[in-house]
């Protein structure tokens, strides 16, 4: 049985990256808004992973549901964006690791929880 990955991300572009990179190993669950997230939550994914830049995953809303959600979800949780602040801010919030939009290098996250047995 494959593991979940939850993409929330509200941009097409970057949920068919991951896909393509990640659909193979991880069953993908996408959420494209915050609504969408808080229901795709309760089918238990293994690892979250949240890119910030669009409209539904920009500051405080992204950060307001990461700690509402933190608290009950005990997979991973990796924040992605392309500014180091945000990224500090995603990693306060709650986010085990983050990782920059620009240098996109999830795969080297996936495989280090995989090699720990986290995942």
């Amino acid at each position: 049985m494959k593991k979940k990955m939850l993409v929330i991300e509200d941009e097409k572009m970057w949920q068919d990256i991951i896909m393509d990179h990640h659909g193979e190993e991880f069953e993908i669950i996408q959420a494209y808004s915050e609504s969408e997230t808080i229901q795709k939550f309760s089918e238990n994914p293994d690892i979250a992973i949240i890119l910030m830049g669009g409209s539904v995953c920009i500051g405080e809303t992204t950060v307001e549901l990461i700690e509402e959600l933190r608290p009950k979800f005990t997979g991973i949780m990796v924040g992605i964006s392309s500014s180091d602040k945000t990224n500090r801010l995603l990693f306060v919030a709650g986010c085990d690791c983050v990782i920059s939009k620009r240098n996109f290098e999830l795969h080297k996250i996936i495989d280090a929880y995989v090699s720990q047995g986290k995942l």
